[in-house]
């Protein structure tokens, strides 16, 4: 193992042991409460996390399927988002839900992903994205005090063309939470 792959799991343990943190999980419970709220049994469903680094999902849902692109050796899966509709390890149409919490806006064409992911969707799942709000407060914090680099140059990701009922890049990003159309039709989320 190389020194800088060394660092980068040293500093995944310790970000790991800062979400062990009480006050951490009591917004995360919240968090989750939240984003699934709209589900009947949330335990009962297949639901793919994309993004999970350091997330404390699985301790609230065991059946969660975790993955990164980071190789961390407490996920299940370590693939590139970006790529997910090459993913066989989870075939199409499978995945009721695929939940992402502070990951939109690290992706280079999240528009991309969006459409890919559907692939992997079952018929009527949801796509559940939590994002920060980058404003006059919160941007100093991001920017001075978050643990993970923030690009601030980047005026616009590479949105790309949005298929299906997502019209335009303009509409498609607020609508973080869509439902797969429940039939098939030539057009795809």
């Amino acid at each position: 193992m190389s020194s800088a792959s060394t660092v980068l799991q040293s500093q995944e343990t310790k970000d790991r042991a800062e979400t062990a943190n009480k006050n951490l999980l009591f917004w995360y419970r919240e968090l989750y409460r939240d984003q699934f709220r709209d589900l009947p049994n949330p335990s009962t469903l297949s639901i793919l996390e994309v993004g999970s680094g350091t997330s404390p999902l699985k301790q609230f849902f065991s059946n969660i399927i975790t993955s990164d692109v980071l190789d961390l050796d407490y996920l299940d899966l370590m693939f590139d988002c970006h790529e997910i509709d090459k993913l066989n390890a989870i075939k199409d149409n499978s995945i009721d839900v695929i939940t992402l919490t502070n990951v939109l806006h690290h992706l280079k064409s999240p528009i991309a992903f969006l459409n890919r992911a559907a692939s992997k969707l079952k018929s009527g799942g949801k796509v559940i994205a939590t994002e920060p709000f980058f404003s006059v407060l919160s941007t100093p914090i991001f920017k001075y005090l978050h643990h993970e680099p923030v690009d601030f140059r980047i005026l616009e990701p590479e949105l790309g063309e949005v298929q299906g009922p997502l019209a335009s890049a303009n509409i498609a990003l607020p609508w973080l939470i869509f439902f797969r159309s429940s039939c098939r039709s030539a057009q795809s989320v």
